[in-house]
């Protein structure tokens, strides 16, 4: 699921029109639509704003792996050799973008293991 489609589903499930998110957060009504129907991304700080908005964590906003959690009986190998799989990918991914955007996701993934590890 897609940064635009969470977005989307958490203002529904807090029965908030895009006005009123706006008025929330001061982010315009287009850029929101545009975010939820995945024509333009977020800034980190406009993540950050949107969450607050809408009481959830940047994590829930960015988390595209909660489909695929990890069943109970999954060894620890398991899991690294899972996760090196995924930074594998992720590598391969970045190197195809600008020194800028690779320091966004830099950040973006700082944001997501702070808030995981309170």
């Amino acid at each position: 699921m897609s940064v635009g489609e969470k977005l989307k589903l958490f203002r529904n499930k807090k029965d908030l029109t895009l006005k009123e998110l706006n008025k929330l957060t001061g982010i315009s009504i287009s850029f929101i639509s545009d975010i939820e129907n995945n024509r333009r991304n977020p800034s980190i700080d406009n993540l950050k704003i949107l969450a607050k908005a809408l009481d959830v964590q940047v994590s829930q906003l960015l988390d595209e792996g909660t489909s695929r959690l990890p069943q109970k009986n999954i060894s620890i190998d398991d899991k690294l050799d899972e996760l090196e799989e995924d930074m594998k990918i992720l590598f391969l991914k970045a190197k195809k973008l600008s020194k800028e955007d690779r320091q966004k996701v830099l950040k973006m993934m700082d944001i997501f293991v702070e808030e995981n590890n309170n």
